[in-house]
């Protein structure tokens, strides 16, 4: 019987930016015989994993920031460089999302089960958006970084992660006009190094 996913698991992914509304039309298809819902979940990772160009386990985050705080800056100052490079290393890898933070996730145990595939497609997805969008309307605008607030005093916990949802970033113009907005989806912290799920954002 095929396994279906609650409307909770969805309205939390979106949060995350790892799954909400259904896929876009013109999302490529996976591959058959990988997104089976009714397989166990650990299956389904075990695939997930196999399709991976390099299939050895990772051990820690690569390029991760030493605080909360100082991966947003880091996002601060490469969306004044329009870095995508440097983007790209702030946010988890494929392989990061496959050994690291999937499986200690709430959103991949019961009630949710939800497929690793689906939650990785929409992060892409959604991060796609949300940096040409970011790129768009602010980027090389000498932005200076002057907080960053969560709506949590700490972060939760889930298995070996540490997460901060919806957080705000304040920055201000060389006019010093204040820009503050919601510029990416979840941090994700484990064993003291932090990157972005996912640049899902409210612009």
């Amino acid at each position: 019987m095929s396994r279906l996913l609650p409307l909770a698991a969805l309205v939390t992914a979106a949060a995350i930016g790892a799954a909400c509304a259904e896929p876009a039309k013109d999302a490529p298809a996976p591959k058959a015989g990988v997104i089976d819902s009714a397989l166990p979940i650990a299956e389904l990772l075990r695939r997930f994993r196999a399709e991976l160009p390099d299939t050895a386990p990772v051990r820690a985050f690569a390029h991760g920031a030493p605080s909360r705080d100082s991966l947003v800056r880091r996002f601060v100052a490469a969306l004044n460089a329009r870095d995508t490079n440097a983007m790209r290393e702030m946010m988890l890898s494929k392989a990061e999302f496959a050994w690291l933070y999937y499986d200690e996730h709430f959103l991949s145990k019961p009630p949710y089960e939800m497929p690793p595939w689906l939650m990785w497609q929409r992060a892409i997805q959604l991060s796609d958006n949300g940096l040409a969008t970011a790129f768009g309307e602010f980027g090389g605008r000498a932005l200076a970084f002057e907080r960053v607030t969560c709506p949590d005093s700490v972060p939760k916990a889930s298995g070996a992660l540490q997460l901060w949802d919806f957080c705000v970033v304040r920055m201000r113009t060389p006019r010093r006009e204040v820009i503050e907005n919601r510029f990416f989806g979840t941090i994700v912290g484990r064993d003291g190094r932090w990157k972005f799920v996912s640049y899902a954002s409210d612009l």
